[in-house]
């Protein structure tokens, strides 16, 4: 019995630990999917606020900075959120070793005592 679940914590485990590996490498590949895109979008604004700086359009290049701004700004916060989201995660893995080993715990205690299974 103590063995068969020693087995499944650690069957449960592998599978959490996978889980959150392919999370993982998913959120990677989402916010470097995000960056190559955002850095897209840069250098297309900065050449056309170049553009229009060239021709005489300073008005219209002033919106172009602003945007550029607001685009940087929102990188940021994406970065941000980001970070918060892994931190996150990893709390969730501390919870699940946490609670693993309050069930050995308990199993340990339980096959010390007599009239347990």
């Amino acid at each position: 019995m103590q063995r068969q679940l020693e087995k499944m914590m650690a069957t449960e485990q592998q599978k959490n630990e996978e889980r959150v590996r392919q999370i993982t490498q998913k959120m990677n590949m989402e916010m470097l999917c995000q960056k190559q895109e955002m850095n897209r979008a840069m250098d297309s604004k900065l050449k056309e606020q170049a553009a229009m700086m060239e021709s005489g359009f300073q008005e219209k290049a002033n919106q172009m900075n602003w945007e550029i701004q607001e685009l940087r700004r929102k990188n940021n916060e994406a970065e941000e959120r980001r970070f918060t989201e892994f931190e996150e995660l990893d709390h969730v893995e501390e919870r699940h070793l946490y609670f693993h080993n309050r069930v050995n715990q308990t199993a340990a205690l339980n096959s010390d005592c007599p009239g347990t299974v």
